[in-house]
């Protein structure tokens, strides 16, 4: 569980980092980049929740297949949203949507790569 919220945390801190680079220093400036890094956050727990209760190895590999569609289909729905009531500055903001969607995956692939007692195939 402790790899899980340093996973997170790590992917919140870059996150945040770089939208504020993009803020500061370009012209993709967007206001509300930090509702998308609150989106993730939430999508990347309650996912490592749902992986850290599967204990075999099969239920894991369907629970990965399952978690990584529902977490593209909810991100679209959130930029269709977006879309829908903050048109203007939205490819601002889808830019570092995506660009936090980048960086959490990344995380969330160390997270889930790390062997632990129940899944060494021994």
């Amino acid at each position: 569980m402790t790899r899980l919220f340093a996973g997170l945390l790590a992917a919140i801190l870059a996150s945040s980092v770089l939208s504020v680079f993009l803020n500061s220093y370009t012209v993709l400036n967007s206001e509300n980049w930090g509702w998308s890094c609150v989106y993730l956050s939430v999508v990347f727990l309650a996912l490592g929740i749902f992986y850290l209760r599967k204990d075999s190895p099969s239920e894991l590999v369907g629970a990965l297949l399952a978690g990584f569609v529902v977490r593209f289909l909810a991100g679209l729905i959130f930029l269709l949203i977006v879309f829908l009531f903050r048109r203007e500055g939205f490819f601002n903001l889808a830019l570092h949507y995506v660009i936090q969607w980048f960086l959490f995956t990344v995380s969330e692939i160390a997270y889930l790569s790390i062997p632990t007692q129940k899944s060494t195939h021994r």
